[in-house]
């Protein structure tokens, strides 16, 4: 029964990063799925063990690796922007240069 329900949760989540061009294939949607409470992640990070059912070790193992996940991409993403922000700055320099370049090449032009 747990397992249809999941499994439904993920079919939903499939269709739709799918449909906003996401993910491809339902591995692609299982990687960004996770069935751990918002009640039990709490009482985690209040060490409190009261209200974590059986099985909570492996749904809070799934979503640690969700925000691992999620953070690698972010780190990426960063990293990407960075890169793209460098490169943009070195053409506007080479372009700068390639003017005074040309400038240059002009003004001798003119004397000789």
């Amino acid at each position: 029964m747990v397992q249809g329900v999941k499994a439904r949760h993920v079919d939903s989540v499939f269709e739709l990063l799918k449909e906003l061009d996401v993910v491809n294939t339902r591995e692609e949607a299982e990687e960004r799925c996770f069935f751990f409470s918002g009640r039990e992640a709490l009482d985690l990070a209040l060490d409190e063990k009261g209200f974590l059912i059986k099985g909570w070790e492996e749904r809070e193992g799934t979503f640690q690796r969700f925000v691992s996940k999620i953070e690698e991409r972010a780190t990426s993403a960063g990293m990407t922007a960075k890169l793209h922000l460098n490169r943009d700055t070195c053409q506007e320099v080479l372009h700068q240069c390639a003017k005074s370049l040309i400038e240059v090449d002009a003004q001798i032009q003119s004397r000789v």
